[in-house]
């Protein structure tokens, strides 16, 4: 593989360029160098959460950890140079030789934290041809390559050990990220190599969690042979290494996430891969551990509350959120040594102190056994029961104090258009070349993008319908619905309810009758000579200070707000946050032609 001759080529060269500069200054560059290592992994998910995610999830953890370094080394070679102004004076053998094997260490210790921290960007699985870990053919996380001259694998214990001896802390490394360039490599196993690897904390939150013993443990009611119909047999579980796990030394840690409208994916539907979820913690030795998922509890259906689990148990299994609801409860279930303390779970590396998740509350103390599992996902208690937080169920906190009344239904043809519809059909069309920033597919609709078209831009007529894009694209399963939220619409954005929902910086969603809610994903917006369209499935509007401001005074303005709504059901309620604006007196339902 490439990677190894750039490594060993990299480390080979550092080593020399010391050599010419002396045993004692090489000594001083790798103290520097180790010192900065250990400063950017204390602060690199700090920085990472804090300052980077939002600026370029793709790279925020590669860059969090690699310019903490290039910075504590540069400002360290700083004070030691103006600290040290001498150096020692030694034989040429001596310089060498010991400026060769310190200036080596230097290298292993920079290169494998540059290797470390390119694993964590959204690239393909190998990297120069580098892949530490795969996908096995029976679904779980498995190590793969390891380099010629491992320096990302040696740079992870050295800090390890520093964690737990002379540089230790509370959290240390070794027990709170074990073996961290594994994970690096699991984040990169993703759905056609192209699926987010990073979230940020608000894209998630965590609803409790729970396990489960027992000597079925690897055996669920819901795994049926697609052919017989028949249940499959016990689920075969390995760990990293390969190394079969027997239900009577291990125990599942399940944790129940709700994953929100900012864990979509480009194509609105949250997906996610048994390397992008992980807990790590300590068995009963105090040894550290960590531990993908086997298995997920998730929604069979956009437009039913039926729940099942779905085992992890091939190559390519990948899980994604169903229908277009903006928020997407999902389990997920690892095995853990019995008797061990699940310190943390990472989501797409977000770490969550499982200290701060609170239980299940029907899970039992001692944990469920897989047949109690599985009642309590189907009859929605696993998914809907209070945590120690609280209730978590879909209607949970809406203010219906004061509505106003709306009818759903489609007008019929030729009448008054109606301010709620089904309908993917823009009021613009444009030709395919005039799109600008706006992604349109094959078969001319918009999927995607940003764009403010000049009215005179969209004069063009008697386009030919190859190039004519007048509608938006649907996804399998999703129907488009449009809101009209003018000054003359039932569902106006103005009115002494929505000025009670804006103080609490509310989201416009709509609930359909499962009391599934749907964030906009987007606004056709229009005046007298701008009309600004926005499509963005994996960030939808979160507040309502975010869509274009509309006035009074103004008669030019049309504001229509675009949503993408579960195929099946029907959409009976308006709302900002939590505060429902208007009730579809008839239910509006999403048919499937």
């Amino acid at each position: 593989m490439i990677l190894n001759i750039v490594v060993i080529a990299a480390i080979l060269l550092i080593a020399y360029m010391w050599t010419a500069k002396g045993l004692f200054s090489a000594l001083i560059q790798f103290v520097c160098t180790l010192v900065a290592g250990a400063i950017a992994f204390g602060v690199w998910e700090f920085v990472t959460n804090k300052l980077l995610l939002g600026l370029w999830e793709d790279g925020a953890w590669t860059l969090g950890l690699i310019l903490p370094f290039l910075a504590s080394l540069f400002v360290l070679r700083l004070i030691t140079d103006k600290v040290i102004i001498a150096n020692i004076e030694l034989d040429d053998t001596s310089n060498f030789v010991g400026g060769g094997l310190f200036g080596a260490a230097t290298g292993v210790i920079s290169v494998g934290i540059l290797v470390l921290g390119a694993g964590f960007m959204r690239v393909e699985p190998a990297i120069l041809g580098y892949q530490a870990v795969e996908t096995a053919s029976q679904g779980y996380i498995a190590r793969k390559d390891k380099l010629w001259l491992p320096a990302d694998m040696l740079t992870v214990r050295v800090y390890e050990w520093l964690s737990v001896a002379s540089l230790s802390t509370g959290s240390p490394l070794a027990e709170r990220q074990p073996d961290v360039h594994l994970q690096a490599a699991a984040l990169r196993q993703t759905f056609n190599d192209n699926s987010r690897t990073a979230y940020k904390r608000a894209d998630f939150d965590v609803i409790g969690q729970y396990t489960v013993a027992g000597s079925d443990l690897f055996n669920d009611s819901f795994t049926v042979d697609r052919q017989s119909g028949d249940l499959l047999g016990p689920q075969r579980v390995f760990d990293i290494s390969g190394e079969a796990l027997s239900p009577g030394a291990t125990e599942l840690f399940g944790v129940v996430l709700k994953l929100n409208a900012g864990a979509r994916e480009k194509s609105g539907q949250v997906v996610m891969g048994p390397g992008q979820i992980r807990v790590v913690g300590v068995d009963a030795s105090r040894q550290p551990f960590g531990a993908h998922a086997i298995a997920v509890i998730t929604q069979t259906a956009g437009d039913a509350l039926q729940y099942g689990r779905f085992r992890f148990d091939g190559q390519g299994v990948f899980v994604a959120s169903v229908g277009g609801a903006s928020q997407t409860t999902m389990g997920f279930e690892f095995p853990i040594p019995a008797g061990a303390t699940v310190t943390d779970v990472l989501v797409k590396n977000v770490r969550v102190p499982s200290a701060s998740i609170p239980p299940i509350s029907v899970a039992p103390a001692d944990g469920f056994t897989p047949q109690a599992r599985d009642e309590a996902i189907r009859s929605l208690a696993l998914i809907n029961a209070e945590s120690a937080s609280g209730p978590t169920g879909p209607n949970t906190g809406l203010d219906r104090t004061s509505t106003t009344s709306a009818s759903g239904t489609t007008p019929t043809a030729g009448g008054p258009r109606s301010a709620i519809r089904q309908s993917n059909a823009i009021p613009i069309a444009f030709h395919r070349q005039s799109k600008g920033n706006l992604e349109v597919n094959e078969e001319n609709e918009i999927s995607g993008g940003h764009h403010k078209f000049s009215r005179s831009s969209l004069t063009q007529r008697n386009i030919s319908s190859k190039f004519r894009v007048a509608s938006l694209a649907q996804r399998p399963g999703v129907k488009t619905v449009l809101v009209d939220v003018g000054l003359e619409s039932a569902f106006s954005l103005f009115g002494k309810s929505v000025q009670m929902a804006q103080d609490v910086a509310g989201a416009p969603t709509l609930i359909d009758n499962l009391g599934q809610r749907y964030q906009a994903i987007g606004w056709i917006y229009e005046e007298s000579d701008t009309v600004d369209i926005r499509v963005t499935p994996d960030q939808p509007v979160r507040a309502l200070r975010e869509v274009p401001n509309l006035s009074r005074t103004r008669t030019d303005q049309k504001l229509t707000l675009i949503f993408d709504v579960t195929a099946g059901v029907s959409v009976v309620e308006f709302a900002i946050g939590n505060k429902v604006i208007t009730t579809l007196d008839t239910p509006l339902v999403m048919r499937t032609f």
